[in-house]
């Protein structure tokens, strides 16, 4: 089989370029840090390492949605924090404000102070998270949650005027594959929703009379100079529960200076009625009768209106807010016939021992039998109907005949409420128809309310904790997934630097060789003939320099001397007896001088040559001075073997 010149080039390009792509894998490898680098070089690992790399990215990810979670969870837990110290420093001021010894003065500097803790409170709720989202906004991230109208309150705030426009949502980000974490909180959860009283039922002054209150827009001179008041009446109109049913408060309104019509908190009126200054006026109104007369007396101007409602106690008790004994009675009995409906604590005298009395009054069993009273007792509510709420409550003080307390099922009141009610009561002027007594009763029953708000925000509070803390053990269980991930894909594509190297160097070797093959062999026909006889006379240099040594030797012998000479010489030797006997031996010594002469000539020109070559076939081209250095040497020689040999021939005349 015959292969062709262009064949065994190609075939030796091939290598090069084999060794060469060898050699670039390799650095490849070293410099991405990875024995893998296309699927083709290990097709399960790269499967492996593709999910592997995978699930890594997703814990990756993981860790920085928790991360995000982590920084805005902090940021609620520090505005709740400082809710809570704000509300703290409004619990302070109200304990402050019972002082019985407080002015009016004193207490509207409460109020004014309020009034800041106020605007204090409105501003937390109203934080966002530096991006535009509110933090208490629910879903409605980008909507202010919180307005107000004012911020003064009425004597007393009837009804909070700043109104909640989020929603009950909860903004969620995913920080694992099975765990969705709130990162916001609902306002409503926070502000709004909180109970009054103590979170189940609200115990509060009934009043002892009927209450008529002016409006301060009046400029009359009308005032109120008595009242009467039919219990059972009252009680009646009250607890009727088919219409036309009883809506208080009412109102007496006076169209012009001349005649009045009383207004039910529904609406409906008595119509025009005549005012006579002095004279009683029936409290009727939409078909019912409230069994109760006020007297008016002086000049009203048209607008002036009075506001009526039950009145204050009369006594000196006060009610604490309650508690609860059986859960279960209580919803049993919030849950019947008394749904909704309030239940009274009256006061009375006995008969017999003038000693105060109680009894539990509700709409439908009427009153209970009396018990005797005694303060800081602790009263059980217990209707005439049978009905047990499984509750309590401790009056203290002394009560006067006709006192009552009611009891309601709590209802959601915000925190803006409780503190404008808070600053309401502190402006309300104490006198004959506010009292110490009411207003220590109401303080009470608002501070029970701001209580239960700031329970509601420690609930809160605690829950971002919870969450907090869970975002602690996340972390460190996604940094150990995620180690784990990177040592699996180390162990699957991760490089032996030892082996590696090692074969880069191998390789890198091979392909330099290869390399220099090429520039010796693969560059020409001429060129390439000439570089082989080359390596080949290099390869029998050493021997041609034997063989010119031994052809030096027998020249000197052959040629060196006349042929008279040596029969000259071969006959002295033959006749060792002979005088001329000395002169064969300077002979013969100057023949061995004259040969060793010229195969020392010999031998150095043949060195001198051999280096030259040598140089040349190692690609040095400065052999000039060593081919004048050969020449010079050469004509050395010669001129001294001329001139032993005119010596030789004098001496052998002689």
């Amino acid at each position: 089989m015959r292969i062709s010149t262009n064949q065994i080039y190609d075939t030796g390009i091939q290598g090069m370029m084999r060794n060469q792509a060898r050699l670039d894998k390799l650095q490849n490898q070293i410099s991405s840090d990875t024995k893998i680098l296309t699927a083709a070089d290990d097709p399960v690992g790269a499967a492996q390492v593709l999910a592997v790399s995978q699930s890594l990215a997703v814990e990756e990810q993981y860790q920085t949605n928790q991360s995000s979670a982590k920084s805005q969870l902090s940021l609620v837990d520090a505005q709740l924090t400082s809710l809570t110290a704000a509300m703290q420093t409004v619990r302070d001021n109200i304990v402050k404000a019972g002082n019985p010894t407080y002015t009016a003065a004193d207490r509207e500097s409460v109020a004014k102070d309020l009034e800041s803790n106020l605007a204090e409170i409105l501003g937390i709720a109203n934080t966002d998270n530096g991006t535009g989202d509110y933090l208490f906004s629910g879903y409605q991230g980008g909507t202010r949650p919180f307005a107000a109208d004012g911020l003064a309150a009425k004597s007393p705030a009837t009804e909070s005027s700043i109104a909640y426009s989020g929603d009950a949502g909860q903004r969620t980000v995913q920080v694992s594959s099975s765990r969705q974490m709130a990162v916001s909180v609902a306002g409503s959860d926070v502000f709004m929703n909180g109970k009054n009283g103590n979170g189940t039922f609200v115990a509060t002054t009934g009043g002892n009379d009927v209450g008529v209150t002016a409006s301060t827009g009046n400029t009359g001179t009308v005032t109120q100079s008595s009242w009467s008041l039919n219990r059972t009446q009252w009680d009646a109109a009250l607890a009727n529960t088919v219409p036309p049913v009883a809506a208080l408060p009412l109102s007496v309104h006076f169209i012009d200076p001349a005649n009045y019509e009383i207004i039910d908190s529904a609406g409906n009126t008595t119509g025009s009625t005549p005012y006579t200054s002095g004279a009683a006026i029936a409290l009727s109104v939409n078909g019912v009768n409230y069994g109760a007369q006020i007297t008016l007396s002086g000049t009203p101007v048209a607008g002036d209106s009075f506001a009526i409602k039950p009145g204050i106690n009369q006594g000196t008790g006060v009610i604490d807010m309650g508690s609860v004994l059986d859960t279960q009675k209580w919803s049993a009995a919030v849950n019947n016939a008394l749904a909704g409906k309030p239940v009274e604590i009256r006061f009375s005298a006995n008969a017999t021992t003038g000693k105060m009395e109680y009894s539990i009054y509700d709409p439908v069993g009427g009153a209970t039998a009396a018990q005797a009273f005694t303060t800081g007792q602790a009263i059980s509510l217990k209707t005439a109907g049978g009905v047990d709420f499984g509750s309590q409550v401790v009056v203290t003080g002394t009560p006067k005949v006709g006192d009552s307390f009611t009891v309601t099922p709590s209802t959601s009141q915000s925190v803006f409420q409780t503190v404008q009610n808070l600053i309401g009561i502190l402006r309300s002027p104490v006198g004959t128809t506010y009292s110490s007594t009411q207003l220590a009763n109401d303080l009470a029953g608002q501070l029970s309310n701001l209580d239960q708000a700031m329970s509601q925000v420690s609930d809160v509070l605690s829950t971002v904790g919870a969450n907090e803390r869970e975002l602690v053990a996340l972390d460190s269980t996604s940094s150990d997934l995620v180690i784990q991930y990177k040592a699996t894909i180390s162990d699957i594509q991760g490089l032996d630097y030892n082996k590696t190297y090692s074969d880069y160097t191998r390789q890198q070797v091979n392909l330099e060789a290869a390399q220099n093959w090429s520039d010796d062999c693969l560059f020409g026909r001429a060129d390439r003939g000439r570089r082989c006889r080359r390596r080949a006379a290099l390869r029998d240099l050493r021997p041609a320099g034997a063989q010119l040594e031994h052809r030096g030797k027998a020249a000197c012998r052959r040629h060196l001397l006349p042929r008279a000479a040596r029969q000259e010489l071969s006959y002295r030797r033959r006749r060792r007896g002979d005088p001329d006997h000395q002169a064969a031996r300077f002979a013969a010594s100057a023949r061995k001088g004259l040969c060793r002469l010229s195969h020392s000539r010999l031998l150095g020109r043949h060195r001198v040559e051999h280096a030259a070559d040598a140089s040349r076939l190692r690609g040095n081209r400065s052999t000039g001075p060593d081919r004048a250095g050969s020449a010079a040497l050469a004509d050395d020689d010669e001129v001294a073997e001329h001139r032993l040999q005119a010596e030789l021939e004098q001496r052998l005349q002689r």
